[in-house]
């Protein structure tokens, strides 16, 4: 049996395909199908013409035209490759798994992220233990790909929420790495709130200590630099939540001196608004921010002496503005 060409990438063209009897003119379909789609159909059922919607009877074609496939010439990378397809496509999970492995190690090119994101996503419908090891295997390769990162992290969550355990097999530490991967994504799409809220929940499920710290002090120093750009205070509101958090849960002159200055610039903001409009509350906003400078810049004393001691200075000027402020606007 001769298969030529197979249809690899999205580009529509019209191909062959040889199956035992005659050959069957037919057109090739995008491979950017959805997950649980066939990204090749076309390729293997021999008369019928799909569309974006394959009926359930041309799958099952389909599935005849795999079985008959994998028989007549079960070592060859692009059989597999399309045997694969299908069983994906019908949802015989266990035997697109089983032929994936085949498939991969046959043409280790094959074994690219449309291969560990479809092969995780079928195991997951098994048992997310087994997505969660494909879904590793894939990051270890390609430790950048977020879809990866994504569903890796979704493995992980079914299996907490059906009281699953993470045994020796799967290389991740339960709690501390799902946590760690959905602080990673968060970040990576710019949510710091969302990653102040994991934090704080991942605490309270036992996760890491360390680990939680590490990630509010990154993404907190990130929000603060970016919130000193924009002078934005619900940006340097939340820089300074994550930073108090970041020391919280695990003390840290860096986390406490930037939570500092970025309660400087929340106060320095305040009080400018204040002035413009005679504002009780933002005096006391201002004032309150003051306090949270005086009392975590000098954190950072040893490591950063000359901002440090010039954000001291600071402070300490714009705290009297603010107490004025206070008696003037405040009855």
């Amino acid at each position: 049996m001769a298969i030529a060409p197979v249809l690899k990438t999205g580009v529509r063209k019209d191909f062959w395909v040889r199956i035992p009897g005659p050959p069957f003119h037919r057109r090739g379909l995008s491979a950017q199908w959805p997950l649980t789609l066939l990204p090749v159909i076309a390729a293997v059922i021999a008369v019928h013409s799909a569309g974006a919607q394959t009926p359930e009877y041309r799958i099952r074609d389909a599935l005849k035209v795999a079985d008959s496939l994998m028989q007549t010439n079960p070592l060859d990378a692009h059989t597999l490759n399309i045997a694969w397809r299908v069983y994906l496509a019908g949802n015989e999970f266990e035997k697109a798994l089983s032929v994936g492995e085949q498939m991969i190690q046959t043409d280790t090119s094959m074994a690219d992220t449309a291969f560990f994101i479809r092969s995780a996503a079928a195991a997951t419908t098994l048992d997310p233990r087994r997505g969660a090891r494909i879904a590793a295997r894939g990051l270890a390769k390609f430790p950048e790909n977020m879809t990866l990162r994504i569903m890796h992290a979704k493995a992980l969550e079914e299996m907490r929420e059906g009281g699953e355990s993470l045994n020796r097999n799967v290389p991740v530490d339960s709690v501390d790495e799902m946590y760690r991967q959905k602080l990673l994504i968060m970040s990576a799409m710019g949510l710091p709130d969302s990653v102040l809220a994991t934090i704080r929940r991942g605490a309270a499920e036992g996760a890491n200590r360390r680990m939680l710290a590490l990630m509010a002090l990154k993404v907190g120093s990130d929000t603060y630099k970016t919130g000193n750009v924009s002078k934005r205070r619900e940006q340097l509101q939340l820089a300074l939540e994550l930073l108090l958090l970041s020391n919280e849960l695990n003390p840290s002159k860096d986390a406490r001196f930037l939570a500092g200055a970025s309660a400087f610039l929340i106060g320095k903001s305040a009080t400018t608004e204040a002035d413009q409009k005679k504002d009780c509350n933002l005096a006391r906003l201002a004032r309150n921010s003051f306090v949270a400078a005086q009392e975590n810049v000098p954190a950072g004393l040893e490591a950063y002496r000359s901002a440090a001691s010039s954000l001291l200075d600071s402070t300490a000027q714009f705290s009297e503005t603010a107490e004025k402020q206070i008696q003037r606007f405040c009855h």
